[in-house]
């Protein structure tokens, strides 16, 4: 008696998830197929291409995630940080950081899965400028474009 009462009460919960997940997936369908992405830049399949696979950053992305000129950036203090990690425990961290005087730090950190560990011995160092545009920063041996 006590199953047939909670199925009564449980069957039109059942009916209202099925009918709630119906509709958003047609609307899900509906506005994929209506409605363009914002970057149709990226191709897995791109073998060779540096910029379809993104390892590169395409310009049209540069120009729409950089809302300052590039005189402004030049003069500004800016950071960035990225932190890797595979299955064999390997992991790669790496911080830079722009000072308002076109100098730089750099912090690069390696450890291998054998407990071997590398990192940048020489941190601070320049940006250079070519034509205006400071797109290479130098630290010791290592360079960035």
């Amino acid at each position: 008696m006590v199953s047939l009462i909670e199925r009564l009460i449980t069957a039109p919960l059942e009916f209202v998830y099925w009918i709630k997940w119906f509709a958003a997936y047609v609307t899900i369908r509906l506005h994929n197929a209506f409605h363009k992405k914002r970057f149709d830049l990226y191709d897995a399949n791109a073998l060779g291409d540096p910029v379809k696979l993104g390892y590169i950053v395409p310009q049209l992305e540069k120009d729409l995630e950089s809302p300052f000129p590039e005189s402004h950036l030049q003069e500004s203090t800016d950071e960035v940080t990225f932190y890797g990690v595979n299955s064999k425990s390997e992991c790669l961290l790496v911080r830079i950081s722009r000072g308002c005087n076109q100098m730089a730090d750099a912090w690069i950190y390696l450890k291998l899965s054998n407990g071997k560990t590398y990192r940048l011995m020489e941190t601070m160092g320049f940006q250079q400028s070519a034509d205006g545009k400071c797109e290479t920063f130098s630290c010791g041996k290592l360079q960035m474009h």
